[in-house]
């Protein structure tokens, strides 16, 4: 059987998304770029289960053997120890949430940083997430120098909002909100 060719799979394949370096030919995802600007086009790599995000500019797909997921996301590729694509969640801030390699909980990461796990995360807005784990409920933020804090903790479920200015807002005493 003849390998296939570059040009074979950009002329006859189908271009997966216009920003996108993934074609479509015969059942495979192709990646073909350049891996230096001046180099020549290659295939990077092929997969069957491609997933392009363009809403987080983000792409995920199973390795060969199936047991596990690249994603891409803000420039930064990383393994993902899971074979359900769907179990990924990318977002524009380049955090995703993924489960663990056990499956037993969550994590929230950004690139191949782990900032915390969790049975749960709830994302607030961008840098903010809420992460749950025997029932208390912990705010996660990234401050400016891109570290995540622990803020304020809830023994009980958090009626949580982001107001039109972005400030996050919790609802106290069924009452009224005030700002976190």
């Amino acid at each position: 059987m003849k390998e296939i060719s570059i040009e074979e799979i950009r002329s006859m394949g189908t271009k997966v998304k216009e920003n996108h370096d993934w074609y479509r030919y015969r059942d495979y995802y192709y990646l073909i770029t350049r891996r230096r600007m001046d180099g020549p086009l290659q295939i990077i790599t092929k997969t069957r289960h491609l997933v392009i995000d363009e809403i987080s500019n983000s792409y995920k797909f199973l390795t060969i053997d199936g047991m596990s997921t690249i994603l891409h996301i803000g420039g930064c590729t990383t393994i993902v120890m899971s074979p359900l694509l769907s179990e990924i969640i990318p977002f524009r801030d380049e955090f995703f949430i993924c489960p663990t390699s056990d499956g037993t909980q969550k994590e929230l990461r950004r690139g191949s940083m782990l900032f915390a796990s969790a049975d749960d995360f709830y994302r607030m807005k961008n840098g903010v997430f809420v992460g749950v784990s025997d029932g208390i409920h912990t705010i996660l933020k990234m401050d400016e120098k891109k570290s995540m804090k622990n803020g304020k903790k809830s023994k009980s479920k958090w009626k949580l909002e982001v107001d039109e200015d972005g400030n996050l807002m919790e609802f106290v005493d069924n009452k009224e909100w005030r700002k976190l």
